[in-house]
């Protein structure tokens, strides 16, 4: 996928700092949910076994999509979302309700087993913190996300990471991406995000004030982007920047 042009050089030397989004940016958060679904419902054969794997979980997909919005409204909280878009499914197919709790922790812990950077992610990171300071902003559960980023040894290339479960406020809401600002101390307009997110992380990014380039999925292409640039992948950035 090529850049888009409306990103030029002058306005690239404008930038003093990057930010990156976590999951389906530099994590393949896809890849792992689907692999956990998928040994999750091997593993409840008998709870969930006259049901598609396809099926089961586009429903699951529905109302976990439904409450992470409702989290980013602060109108639940994380620990509903962990447990409740499980009870939502099992009520929705009317399956025993008690094994809300169980099927979403043994969810999370087959989750982690899964998790894989993209191909190139570390040599770009290493690159890009040579040139210009680096910070991480994401929305999750703080305890998996500090999972995540040890696992990968992620901290020593940012030199801010925050993360929505501890700030109190969630992407695309403009408090988290103020406060990265904040913390290294350069004007929105010389700031750079990239993430996969359209609404979360372009939107959001773009109402402050700073310059973003979307990862954007390949389903996901939007005529009316206001993402200063598109890639495929992070890599395409050595190049750009």
């Amino acid at each position: 996928m090529a850049l888009m042009a409306n990103l030029g050089c002058n306005r690239l030397d404008s930038i003093t700092a990057i930010f990156f989004d976590l999951d389906n940016t530099l994590l393949d958060h896809t890849y792992a949910s689907k692999m956990a679904k998928r040994e999750l419902y091997q593993q409840y054969q008998a709870v969930f076994g006259h049901i598609p794997f396809d099926e089961l979980f586009r429903v699951y997909n529905h109302y976990n999509d439904l409450l992470w919005k409702q989290l980013e409204q602060g109108t639940v909280t994380r620990e509903y979302v962990r447990y409740q878009r499980f009870a939502n499914l099992l009520a929705h197919f009317g399956l025993p309700p008690d094994l809300a709790r169980t099927l979403g922790e043994k969810y999370l812990g087959i989750y982690g087993r899964y998790w894989r950077l993209y191909e190139g992610v570390p040599e770009v990171l290493e690159y890009l913190r040579s040139q210009y300071p680096l910070g991480l902003i994401t929305n999750g559960f703080a305890d998996v996300q500090h999972q995540k980023i040890n696992q990968f040894d992620l901290k020593p290339y940012f030199q801010v990471i925050l993360i929505s479960d501890e700030i109190g406020v969630m992407k695309p809401h403009r408090g988290i991406f103020d406060t990265a600002a904040h913390q290294v101390e350069q004007p929105p307009d010389h700031l750079l995000f990239v993430g996969d997110s359209y609404t979360s992380d372009i939107q959001g990014a773009h109402q402050c004030g700073w310059k973003t380039v979307w990862v954007r999925p390949a389903t996901q292409a939007r005529p009316d982007s206001v993402a200063d640039a598109e890639v495929e992948s992070i890599t395409e950035l050595v190049e750009m920047l």
